[in-house]
Formats: C-alpha cells, sequence, structure tokens
C-alpha cells in the first residue's frame, strides 16, 4: 500500500495546467518513469478482492484521483492508458492521440451481446 501511496504522491504534480495533449502526456510519461509503482498499483488491486483494508485504501485513493482529475471519466482512460502502456508500449496511445480521440469516444459502437462463461 505504500507504493500506491507513492503514486498518489508523485502524480499530483504530472498533470501541469495548459495544454490537454501536455498533461496526458506527462502522465502517460510517468508509466514508464515509474513503471514499478504503476504495476504495485495492479497488484495492490489483485490483492483488494480478499482484503477489505487494501479495498478500501485502493477506493480512498480513487476518490482522490477522481476529484484531482476532474472526474471519473478521465480516471477510466488513464486506467486504460496504464494497462496499454504496461503491456503493449510500442502501440499504446500518446497524448495527442487521446486527445485526438476524445471526441469520437461518444460515438462508441454499440456492443453486441456476448455469450456468457455459463454457455
Amino acid at each position: 500500500m505504500e507504493a500506491v501511496d507513492e503514486l498518489g504522491g508523485r502524480l499530483a504534480g504530472y498533470a501541469p495546467d495548459g495544454d490537454p495533449e501536455k498533461r496526458w502526456q506527462a502522465l502517460i510519461d510517468s508509466f514508464t518513469t515509474h513503471r514499478a509503482l504503476w504495476v504495485a498499483q495492479i497488484e495492490a488491486v489483485v490483492q483488494a478482492e480478499r482484503s477489505p483494508e487494501v479495498r478500501e485504501h485502493l477506493a480512498a485513493g480513487q476518490r482522490e484521483a477522481r476529484e484531482g482529475l476532474g472526474g471519473s471519466v478521465p480516471l477510466a482512460l488513464l486506467s486504460g492508458l496504464m494497462l496499454q502502456w504496461l503491456v503493449d508500449p510500442e502501440h499504446a496511445p500518446s497524448g495527442a492521440d487521446v486527445v485526438a480521440g476524445l471526441p469520437a469516444a461518444h460515438e462508441l459502437p454499440s456492443v453486441r451481446e456476448s455469450p456468457t462463461a455459463e454457455d
């Protein structure tokens, strides 16, 4: 949990005022410069499934992140970007890609109903 707290503290300065592309790129850059902290975040999420204490700690951090980022949608976007950058950084979007893609986000294709795991 210390790593999660450290990540939150470090991210506080990663969103400079001004250009949205630069703000997103600064956050994206942290996936490389602070990779171990982001991996610790993922590991903590897995632990939270079995630990109410870890879950509450992460939930508190998410509430703070929502406030700092301006809502749940930017936090969801950040979380998805983090996963892409940790797994496949060569093909993950840049800050410019994020800003360019935001207008199309409200036009997501309809989701087909897929079979359940029980099928």
